[in-house]
């Protein structure tokens, strides 16, 4: 499991690296050095866990996309590009439903950018590559269904599946909307599916009866703090799942220190992880100027993500990890345009603080 994860990141790492490189070949050194910093930062690594599992398929997906719809590329890349994102989405949501994200908002942006500039034979292009799409996920959807049905490895009860909306309703507890072992043991003490939704559904008014339009209003606000808060992604926060003793010796002992729970140095780990991770979102807001279809198309994946992690269960910034590939992207092509808002900013300050020195002297 642990090289699992290892090859997932890692793999995810090097298609972010392909998507660059057909986005502009200008974003593959500046994607390089901020995925190397990241990675050095970035503890899941070493431990199992579905968001760090789910990574190359989202990178896939956006790699589809960037296929898809790029221009000035052969037919045949475009054709490959709406396979793989139609592949890429059904593997994504059949392991983590909230992973389609990303590619659901590229896709939805680029059919309303096409209505909006509407001609004859890019409709009939489109149409073409979106049946394509819908023919790949399809199969793939049937295939993988089929897989499950097939193996024997584990015993699979479609009966004992949870609703949809008993995330919606564990969004909704305590201050955060993170998970609640309450909720989550009615689930397993309520066989029927009809018996499930119907206690989330109450429990969903009563909440809401509780909270109030401005108090539901305000504990939204407060959640999306509690999504966003850690450039550690809440590592050592919550479980206990690494028993160790004393860090190694060797080139393991570097690390070890840094992020075991037996580590001498793990503030420093999360004080360099924070300024990492604000810095990644002072890139992307102060990236603003760039409003390209793809610049656009990325913002739309991170907010239809924040919007799902505040209607479902979140409150945990682990839960961005899976929405990495996307972020990272929009971080690389907005990096030259926050820059130089950046710069004039810092410019501005400093020339008021000396034209202000100037006046008192």
């Amino acid at each position: 499991m642990d090289w699992l994860t290892l090859i997932a990141v890692d793999s995810a790492a090097l298609i972010n690296l392909l998507i660059a490189r057909l986005l502009g070949k200008q974003y593959v050194r500046t994607l390089w050095f901020i995925q190397a910093l990241g990675l050095l930062i970035f503890p899941m690594i070493i431990v199992p866990y579905t968001d760090t599992w789910v990574l190359p398929v989202v990178a896939s997906g956006l790699l589809g996309t960037a296929m898809l719809f790029s221009k000035n590329r052969p037919w045949w890349l475009r054709i490959l590009g709406a396979v793989v994102t139609g592949v890429a989405t059904v593997a994504a949501g059949i392991l983590k439903p909230s992973a389609i994200i990303p590619m659901v908002a590229i896709v939805a942006l680029a059919a309303a950018s096409g209505l909006r500039y509407f001609k004859w034979r890019k409709l009939m292009i489109g149409a073409g590559l979106a049946l394509i799409l819908a023919t790949s996920s399809s199969l793939t959807y049937v295939g993988l269904q089929g897989a499950v049905k097939r193996q024997h490895f584990l015993a699979v009860n479609p009966a004992l599946k949870i609703p949809a909306i008993h995330f919606i309703n564990m969004g909704m507890s305590g201050c955060d909307g993170s998970y609640n072992p309450d909720d989550a043991l009615k689930m397993a003490e309520l066989p029927a599916k009809k018996d499930k939704v119907a206690y989330s559904q109450k429990m969903i008014k009563k909440r809401f009866k509780e909270w109030g339009i401005g108090g539901y209003a305000t504990f939204l606000v407060r959640k999306q703090g509690y999504n966003m808060e850690a450039g550690s992604f809440g590592w050592l926060g919550e479980g206990t799942f690494m028993h160790v003793g004393q860090p190694d010796r060797g080139w393991r002992w570097i690390y070890q220190p840094l992020l075991y729970p037996t580590g001498a140095n793990t503030k420093l780990f999360f004080f360099v992880s924070q300024l990492v991770w604000i810095g990644m979102l002072n890139v992307t807001l102060c990236g603003w100027q760039r409003r390209d279809f793809w610049a656009n198309a990325l913002r739309w994946a991170l907010i239809g993500a924040w919007l799902f992690l505040l209607i479902f269960e979140g409150g945990r910034s682990r839960y961005m990890i899976q929405f990495l590939p996307a972020m990272l992207l929009l971080t690389t092509i907005t990096w030259e345009q926050a820059v130089q808002v950046i710069t004039r900013a810092l410019i501005n300050i400093g020339f008021k603080q000396v034209k202000g020195a100037v006046t008192q002297q």
